[in-house]
């Protein structure tokens, strides 16, 4: 599942996934920019899998240029 938040200027919505739902432990928070030349979105995308961040593209067209990852784990209390 992914859920993309927008960094820049406001939150928009993405599409998610129609796997069913799943509990990983483990969970990758990315910071991506948009490569297109005229586009200054910025995302933080959390997934479960890495091969899903590779997938979102943005609105403009062009795909999201990876600045940072980390790897998440959840912890329930």
């Amino acid at each position: 599942m992914i859920l993309a938040i927008a960094v820049g200027d406001g939150i928009y919505p993405r599409a998610l996934s129609v796997r069913a739902a799943r509990h990983p432990r483990v969970m990758w928070l990315a910071h991506v920019v948009c490569s297109g030349r005229d586009c200054y979105e910025e995302l933080e995308i959390v997934a479960d899998r890495l091969e899903e961040i590779d997938r979102v593209t943005c609105e403009c067209g062009h795909g999201f240029v990876l600045l940072t990852i980390s790897e998440v784990e959840l912890v329930t209390p």
